[in-house]
């Protein structure tokens, strides 16, 4: 899956990866912004846009979770509790992934 492709499967509710990133890295969107499991917001300072001129993220996304693998309710407090912040404070927004749905 090629960025574009990654983007639009976050835009439908799953939270995706790509080949080079580290094992509890991800990419997922909210709000009409896409973040990382760190807290950082992509839309910022062109950050997607920069993002797809790396030759590294034409390819190699793929599905980490699937919507039905995330707490909804638990995410949109996250994103609540932590929206002034740059980085998410001793946590990830992969703590809303629903343990028992992970194949």
């Amino acid at each position: 899956m090629n960025l574009q492709e990654a983007l639009q499967s976050a835009t439908e509710g799953n939270f995706v990866s790509h080949k080079c990133f580290d094992s509890n890295q991800s990419m997922h969107k909210f709000n009409n912004s896409f973040y990382y499991e760190d807290g950082v917001n992509l839309n910022t300072n062109n950050f997607l846009n920069i993002l797809g001129e790396e030759e590294w993220t034409k390819d190699g996304w793929y599905v980490k979770y699937g919507k039905e693998s995330i707490n909804k309710e638990k995410l949109k407090e996250m994103h609540n509790k932590n929206k002034n912040y740059l980085f998410l404070r001793d946590a990830s927004y992969e703590d809303c992934i629903i343990k028992n749905t992970i194949e």
